[in-house]
């Protein structure tokens, strides 16, 4: 169903998935940026809370926030997704998503909920 939407969701309550892993919340973004997809509602109000936030910037080494940034920016669709893409194009006439793909919209995903601050963050910055 969630593929059908177009959505990025968890398969258990989002902010509970966050919080275990807040790490999670990028690749959510990552993936989103990648297909063309939006977040569920409920994954971006669980990404828009303050204790996820604060579980991202404390629990999540500098290198890992890094390394998830910098495919949000550098990675492209493979072929396989490209074509799916391209067939649910077809199928329905719009265009996933709104607008904005690419790096470009991570970039306003981040900063949209809440935590590009987080992740381009100066190293030793708040130390």
């Amino acid at each position: 169903l969630h593929l059908r939407q177009r959505l990025v969701a968890t398969p258990l309550a989002a902010k509970i998935t966050l919080l275990d892993d807040p790490l999670r919340l990028l690749r959510a973004v990552r993936f989103a940026t990648r297909l063309g997809f939006n977040m569920s509602p409920d994954l971006v109000e669980a990404a828009m809370d303050q204790e996820v936030r604060e579980a991202l910037a404390e629990k999540v080494s500098r290198e890992r926030i890094g390394t998830e940034f910098d495919l949000m920016l550098t990675a492209k669709p493979s072929p396989a997704v490209q074509s799916i893409w391209e067939k649910m194009n077809r199928n329905d006439g719009g265009r996933p998503a709104g607008e904005l793909r690419g790096p470009v919209r991570a970039v306003t995903m981040l900063h949209e909920l809440g935590v590009s601050e987080i992740v381009v963050a100066e190293p030793g910055r708040d130390e």
